[in-house]
């Protein structure tokens, strides 16, 4: 007697399958195409995050260290001076320490004089010396 096969179908994977058969641009990350073209398809991903294609399939991943994101597109460095301070999936940067931000949109950041702003650590008998993100204390002659 022959066996009937019957198929569950999970409500999720059924509508995954229907958009991974066409064109799905702007769509929710991850998500893939089999119709060319235009494969691979492009998605949004939330800020902090880059979509990368592998193969048919497009995925969303952390911006790398020193890296951000406003998840609309690739991942750009951090301007000069700045960094995530060790994080990944950033959407901003931060002035290094030494530095001060004197732009917001795009971020630059200048160097501190801590010898101007008197806020080194230098002893009195010691001359302060301004270094770019730092300062160096010199005896006095």
């Amino acid at each position: 007697m022959p066996r009937s096969t019957h198929t569950r179908v999970n409500a999720s994977l059924l509508a995954l399958a229907l958009l991974s058969t066409g064109y799905c641009e702007g769509a929710q990350c991850p998500c893939s195409c089999t119709v060319t073209p235009p494969c691979p398809c492009s998605c949004t991903c939330t800020p902090g995050n880059q979509a990368v294609n592998f193969g048919n399939t497009t995925s969303c991943s952390g911006c790398l260290r020193d890296t951000f994101g406003d998840g609309l597109g690739p991942c750009q460095p951090c301007p000069s001076f700045s960094s995530t301070r060790g994080s990944t999936a950033q959407t901003s940067c931060q002035c290094d320490v030494g530095f001060i931000a004197f732009a917001q949109s795009p971020l630059q950041c200048a160097d501190v004089d801590e010898c101007n702003a008197e806020t080194h650590n230098c002893h009195a008998d010691a001359r302060c010396i301004n270094t770019v993100g730092l300062y160096a204390c010199q005896c006095k002659p």
